[in-house]
């Protein structure tokens, strides 16, 4: 297993010594974050098992080191939690650790990495690439390490990158009794529709290129589906991964204030192909109060996925907008605030995201979820009263 759960008096060693290597050795950079969050639960859960603890403080660690000698580069990026309530939470991962040779025209990768695809805001489609780190936020941001093998090409007709990826890191989740999980508990002994497992040899290809003001992305996915399908067997959940054929096309355009975006999905299984999209704009208007920027910002997503082919979806027909607000002060202070709304039954998710440097080695951050109108039907009913505000205080050294 890559992600791995350790007693509270070894958690961090990997990062201590992380310091005292890069502290005396040659060619090397690195970065360290020390971070203390509080979330704070504004409802009672009407879950009967669930927890309904008000507050949960936790630590994380968050180290990244930078060798480089001639043509080659060693790149370690660790991460750890400790959750002060939510013992499940508390994990160390590797997010990256390869070794890459770079030449002209191309560069080569073995280890752990993590990529990312993809231009909208509201719901990257196209990235496929990395496992989602369920432990860690709901939102899908934060992504586990990938075991691959990459080759990055570089040429004047566009960049080509291939993958290879030989193991499969399958999805942690909470159990029932946590805020933002599901209703049931999770059989953590998965099953696999291939009969090599989680060492099935998934491969990707992606290619970029930009014409003049328009940026585009085409890959092709084959391999392990990275969400589950999930079927309720005595009382629980039985998380079932699939092999599954994923092409995508990813766009934006540029002109002027405007960002216009697109990302195109298509995904085969069991001879059914199925769609989704996400497009949407962002436009910026400069120069507010002389050096402030505002963004607004609209996405609509649609998926034709239906069970039992692929996994259910949260994203089949809804609208997102949002406000950005940027004060271009030396202090890197912004504002993101959105709505997603689903067209269909009315569902709802607030956000607000919101940060700024304190000194010049530390800064604050502010998250928030707000669960509005939320559906027994929809996907997000086991979390509707889940709602929740973040802050978090970072160090860097």
């Amino acid at each position: 297993m890559l992600k791995i759960k350790m007693p509270d008096c070894i958690i961090w060693c990997f990062f201590f010594i992380t310091i005292n290597t890069a502290s005396f050795a040659k060619n090397i950079s690195y970065t360290n974050e020390l971070g203390v969050d509080h979330t704070m639960f504004m409802q009672k859960s009407e879950v009967l098992v669930k927890e309904n603890y008000e507050n949960n403080l936790s630590l994380s660690i968050n180290s990244k080191l930078d060798y480089r000698i001639d043509s080659y580069k060693i790149f370690l990026h660790g991460f750890a939690r400790k959750s002060q309530k939510d013992a499940e939470r508390s994990h160390l991962d590797i997010r990256e650790a390869y070794l890459q040779y770079i030449s002209e025209g191309y560069d080569l990768s073995i280890g752990l990495a993590r990529e990312f695809w993809g231009v909208a805001e509201s719901l990257h489609l196209v990235d496929v690439i990395n496992q989602v780190d369920n432990l860690e936020a709901s939102d899908g941001e934060d992504k586990l390490g990938q075991p691959m093998i990459r080759l990055n090409l570089f040429r004047d007709w566009g960049d080509v990158s291939l993958y290879l990826m030989p193991y499969f890191r399958q999805k942690e989740f909470a159990s029932p009794e946590k805020r933002l999980s599901n209703w049931l508990p999770i059989n953590k002994n998965a099953t696999y529709k291939n009969s090599h497992g989680k060492n099935h040899l998934d491969y990707a290809l992606r290619y970029q290129n930009y014409f003049g003001d328009l940026d585009i992305g085409i890959s092709h996915f084959r391999g392990i589906n990275r969400e589950p399908l999930l079927f309720a067997e005595n009382d629980r959940l039985q998380a079932e991964y699939f092999i599954s054929r994923r092409n995508g096309i990813d766009l934006q355009h540029t002109s002027e204030s405007w960002l216009l975006k697109l990302e195109v999905l298509s995904q085969k299984r069991q001879s059914k192909t199925f769609f989704a999209s996400v497009a949407g704009f962002e436009h910026t208007i400069y120069g507010i109060y002389e050096s402030h920027d505002l963004g607004i910002l609209g996405e609509y997503q649609y998926d034709n996925a239906n069970m039992p082919y692929l996994p259910q979806s949260s994203s089949n027909n809804d609208i997102f907008l949002g406000l950005r607000y940027s004060l271009n002060d030396t202090n890197s202070s912004a504002l993101l605030v959105g709505a997603l709304i689903d067209r269909q039954d009315q569902t709802a998710i607030y956000s607000i995201e919101a940060e700024s440097r304190l000194y010049d080695d530390c800064k604050i951050a502010l998250t928030g979820r707000f669960f509005s109108n939320v559906n027994e039907k929809n996907i997000l009913s086991s979390i509707g009263k889940d709602d929740f505000i973040n802050l978090e205080l970072i160090t860097f050294f």
